[in-house]
């Protein structure tokens, strides 16, 4: 828990009681991460369940969110396979497999495509 500014000389030196900058954007980092995971775990089962218009706009938002995110572009090619749009599913697995270059599954959805 964050320490609390008690004394008048402590409020008046914010440096005491503010957190740094450094810490700020680790904790932002942080969050941007996780909700890029929680974008990619939904449109994940959005896929599943069938609604790929949803899974689609998830993965926009999690590729948005975290740009290093072979999972989500990989989500983001299989969703669009499924939407039949197939060179935008050859360019986000290719950007996947640019990420994890060793990912057998991604060989596997991009070789009938090449």
């Amino acid at each position: 828990m964050a320490k609390r500014c008690r004394k008048l000389s402590d409020l008046r030196s914010r440096r005491k009681c503010a957190p740094s900058l450094k810490s700020r954007q680790e904790k932002s980092s942080g969050l941007r991460k996780t909700k890029s995971q929680i974008f990619t775990n939904s449109s994940a089962c959005k896929l599943k369940l069938g609604d790929l218009k949803g899974a689609s706009l998830d993965t926009e938002f999690a590729v948005r969110d975290g740009e290093n995110n072979a999972k989500a572009l990989f989500c983001q090619g299989q969703a669009y396979m499924a939407l039949h749009d197939i060179d935008a599913a050859v360019e986000s697995f290719n950007k996947a497999l640019a990420l994890e270059p060793n990912d057998g599954n991604l060989r596997f959805w991009i070789m009938p495509l090449a």
